[in-house]
């Protein structure tokens, strides 16, 4: 990352509100009844246009938004998240939601990442979550959250090569030199289902050495990540 001697150099955190457009085209990119060149001139002009807004609004190092992690509804605490399990090997869906995996819990001398659905608040507070009147719902409950069964293994090199591409011509379109782009850190990409690995240790360098590719990838198009 350049240094400055004269301003502050300002950036964000990563994802940025998606326009309606993009909304309704990756959810029926999702549901299987979208027109994939059309997508993907809707995703690239979408990026165009987030930068473009980035640098008016005085940001100096901008992201893509994190546009191409698929987002098909307003609400959507996932998509930073989920947009891995399309780019690794050895992932499969059970139906299951986040919340219904297997409860792990952790004891003295055995530490372990604990089931989402066994925590403290998701326990106390159990009624208002599954109330959509309550205020605090998450948005639609997802039953595609997968478990590793096998060997993980990078598979993503032509939708991290795309989402380069967008990135770097909104970034030439607007004038721009320097740019960010995030991906998922292995400890999150590691809480998902395992039945492969014999340790949560095992999992999480597997994580490592899996999404090292898309780290990788990033940094030589000449990005930050």
């Amino acid at each position: 990352m350049r240094a400055s001697s004269d301003s502050i150099i300002t950036s964000h955190a990563g994802s940025l509100p998606r326009p309606e457009e993009l909304i309704a085209a990756n959810a029926r990119r999702e549901a299987g009844t979208v027109d994939e060149a059309g997508f993907q001139k809707e995703l690239t002009q979408s990026v165009v246009d987030v930068v473009r807004r980035q640098v008016a609004a005085g940001i100096a190092v901008p992201g893509d938004g994190e546009y191409g992690k698929s987002m098909g509804s307003k609400v959507n605490y996932r998509a930073w998240w989920s947009y891995s399990f399309q780019r690794l090997a050895n992932l499969q869906v059970r139906g299951l939601s986040l919340y219904q995996f297997p409860v792990r819990r952790s004891r003295p001398g055995n530490t372990v990442l604990s089931s989402f659905g066994d925590r403290r608040d998701r326990l106390k507070f159990a009624a208002a979550y599954a109330d959509p009147e309550s205020g605090i719902t998450t948005g639609p409950r997802a039953t595609d959250w997968p478990v590793c069964v096998g060997p993980l293994g990078y598979t993503g090199h032509a939708a991290i090569a795309a989402d380069i591409a967008n990135f770097k011509a909104a970034l030439a379109a607007s004038g721009v030199a320097e740019g960010f782009m995030t991906s998922i850190g292995p400890a999150s990409c590691a809480r998902i289902g395992n039945e492969h690995y014999k340790s949560d240790d095992e999992f999480v360098f597997a994580c490592a050495d899996a999404m090292r590719e898309e780290y990788k990838a990033i940094i030589d198009a000449g990005l930050i990540l």
